[in-house]
């Protein structure tokens, strides 16, 4: 496997669109790392230009410490695992796994025992004499997996692979492709839009927007410690609900057109900002319909009229309105709220994050996580 590392990357077109700009990382050998953003971020781009489909206009490529930026997709010992599977449709399962290798000129019984190898780890072994056109969307994306596994190259690309599947395959190709990664002790880098599939499988996540990398960390960090209020509300399902904020007086507060009391007090981070810009985050599960039982939380508690119950078997969500921000909290599901009706709510301060109205970069973040 192989390190790669991304010095300063830029991707403009000759209409001047810069897709990329300036993305700066390092992907550790045999790690696993998620480029996660919203369509047309340029995580799909910066994995083509990874993959040599796509030239870099400015800046390093390194894959194994040899720079590769003029290097044709062949030589830079990778395999790319498309949206769409890409199979040969005139090709059975074992000519589209095999493929690669015969261009390779491969000795032919090497072909048949790593095509053998790589069918039986993907539980693909009795379809080998199927075409395309005969598999289910799970079966083909296993297929075009292990067209990638016989090639054993130094990295594995994935371009939201999982895209074209339902919600129930998208679930256990995730976990087969995470169950991959540990058997493999590959390098793999993973473009998804799906926050879910990033935090689930990723060693690290790389959050692109708008072309640039807004934050690179664990998913833990991400969620605990955001960069920004980007991040911070595109990590996490349901998002972050965000409210401008003003310190009234010590017990009380205002989330927008709303007063919440301070049950013991602001925390002694947020006492000290009293500006006209500042916004504050709260998590859904961070707001409860009774009183935070945590050790020394402080609660904000106000009164909201519900406008939608979506009870979930596992959770309830309650969402609200609040002059022009859409609200919602995660609940107990044995709560009983109806839409219409007012509910008193609880929110858990020592769980917040306070961001600069202006910039969106975070002022504060709790819990303080080391």
């Amino acid at each position: 496997m192989a390190q790669v590392a991304l010095e300063n990357l830029h991707k403009t077109y000759p209409n001047g669109f810069h897709a990329v700009r300036g993305a700066d990382f390092e992907v550790a050998d045999r790690e696993f790392v998620v480029l996660v953003g919203p369509s047309g971020c340029g995580k799909t781009t910066l994995l083509r230009m990874i993959a040599g489909l796509e030239t870099i206009s400015e800046g390093t490529l390194r894959i194994d410490g040899q720079c590769v930026n003029d290097a044709a997709p062949r030589d830079r010992d990778i395999a790319m695992v498309f949206q769409n599977y890409a199979l040969y449709p005139h090709m059975n399962v074992f000519e589209n796994m095999a493929m690669g290798l015969r261009i390779r000129k491969m000795p032919s019984a090497e072909v048949r025992r790593r095509v053998g190898e790589a069918a039986e780890l993907l539980g693909v072994g009795d379809l080998l004499n199927r075409r395309p056109a005969q598999l289910s969307g799970g079966q083909r994306q296993r297929v075009a997996l292990g067209r990638a596994i016989v090639r054993r190259p130094k990295v594995f690309l994935f371009d939201e692979p999982l895209s074209n599947l339902d919600a129930k395959m998208r679930v256990e190709m995730r976990t087969e492709i995470s169950r991959l990664h540990r058997r493999l002790d590959a390098t793999m880098i993973y473009v998804t839009h799906d926050q879910t599939e990033a935090m689930t499988m990723g060693d690290r996540i790389v959050v692109m927007h708008e072309g640039q990398i807004q934050q690179v960390a664990s998913p833990l960090e991400l969620y605990n410690r955001p960069r920004n209020r980007f991040v911070a509300g595109f990590v996490g399902s349901p998002a972050m609900n965000f409210w401008p904020v003003r310190w009234t007086a010590d017990e009380e507060i205002s989330l927008g057109p709303i007063t919440a009391r301070v049950e013991g007090g602001l925390p002694e981070s947020l006492r000290a900002e009293d500006r006209p810009d500042l916004v504050l985050g709260i998590r859904p599960e961070d707001l409860h319909l009774e009183r935070c039982s945590e050790p020394g939380a402080r609660c904000a508690t106000f009164s909201v009229e519900v406008d939608v119950v979506e009870p979930l078997g596992s959770e309830t969500l309650l969402y609200w309105h609040s002059g022009d921000c859409e609200s919602v909290a995660r609940v107990d599901p044995s709560a009983r709220v109806e839409a219409g009706a007012q509910a008193e709510l609880f929110a858990n301060l020592s769980h917040c994050h306070l961001f600069d109205g202006r910039s969106g970069e975070t002022l504060v973040s709790w819990p303080q996580v080391d």
